[in-house]
């Protein structure tokens, strides 16, 4: 009987440290998040993707107790951001901030890994088009119907400057030059800054830029929009009311960006969830309202829960995978 006692009382201590560790555990996963979280942007500062990036990060601090703190990584059509969150640990506090140029690179096999075998959705914040502008003193075309004429009668001498070569911009101007049956030569650039400062120096003929960015640099008026690459006029927004679509010309090509947070997969799924939560709480305020009002990235809804981001990944990786295949 005595052994038996022993053995029982044994068995319950261990039960006891057990359910401790567990409950230890809780406490710990429900504290996250404890400190700084960091958010990779795979591109220069200064584009939209750095602004929304930064705005999400500021409205984030009114929620949780951490600093965000932002980590520019260009390079390799974002390819070089995407191994810098990948050398992270899978524990949360590294957050990929992405846009389609991601699934363009998986697609042609451009980075070390496999971005949708390493990396799960946490949500999409904002969905954007893309419009192309020109300088206000191009004697060569001022329209569509123009560049079109002049790209025809000059081939290749049309520029367009964009950012991550072989990434979303590269695919926007090839896609759009081959929709018009003319040919438009891509110039990348590092930053949005750099691609900015060439075109109103003239070296580049178009300017393409995402369209929530856009807006608040047309008190420029040297930068004259021509064209969204959309399919249809953006006339939520009075400063691109009067720019003509692309489907609307006749130029039956559309390619927009979305904006959204992944992490490593591996990353538990209860701290996937907290962020995913914390990301729809930033979106519905006030304060990230207000924002994205006066940088002009709400005028398409753009909240998708991460199961609805997972299925867009799917289907664009698959568009991407066929077209730069062809």
């Amino acid at each position: 009987m005595r052994r038996k006692s022993i053995l029982v009382l044994v068995l319950v201590l261990a039960m006891a440290l057990l359910l401790t560790a567990c409950a230890g555990g809780s406490r710990e996963e429900a504290e996250f998040p404890s400190r700084n979280i960091e958010f990779v942007v795979p591109f220069g500062a200064g584009g939209a993707s750095d602004i929304a990036a930064r705005t999400i990060a500021e409205v984030m601090g009114d929620f949780i107790d951490v600093n965000i703190t932002i980590a520019n990584v260009p390079g390799g059509g974002t390819a070089t951001g995407m191994m810098h969150a990948y050398n992270a640990p899978a524990d949360g506090y590294t957050v990929f901030f992405l846009t389609p140029s991601v699934h363009i690179v998986e697609s042609q096999e451009l980075a070390p890994i496999n971005f949708s075998e390493t990396f799960v959705p946490l949500a999409t914040m904002q969905i954007d088009a893309l419009a192309m502008s020109v300088h206000r003193d191009n004697e060569n075309f001022q329209t569509v119907e123009e560049l079109i004429e002049f790209a025809r009668a000059n081939p290749g001498r049309v520029t367009a400057g964009g950012q991550s070569p072989r990434g979303l911009h590269d695919f926007i101007v090839t896609g759009f030059a081959a929709a018009a049956g003319i040919e438009i030569t891509f110039v990348p650039y590092d930053s949005a800054g750099e691609q900015r400062a060439a075109f109103l120096g003239r070296e580049i003929d178009i300017y393409l830029e995402n369209v929530s960015a856009l807006t608040a640099l047309l008190v420029n008026d040297e930068i004259v929009p021509f064209v969204v690459i959309h399919d249809e006029r953006i006339y939520s927004l009075p400063e691109m009311a009067h720019v003509p679509s692309s489907v609307e010309l006749g130029i039956n090509f559309t390619q927009g960006s979305w904006r959204a947070l992944a992490v490593r997969t591996g990353t538990p799924q209860e701290i996937i969830d907290v962020l995913e939560e914390l990301l729809h709480r930033v979106y519905l305020s006030d304060a990230y309202q207000e924002r994205a009002t006066l940088e002009n990235s709400n005028y398409i809804s753009g909240w998708r829960t991460a199961a609805q981001t997972s299925a867009i990944w799917a289907s664009e990786l698959e568009q991407f995978k066929v077209i730069f295949g062809e």
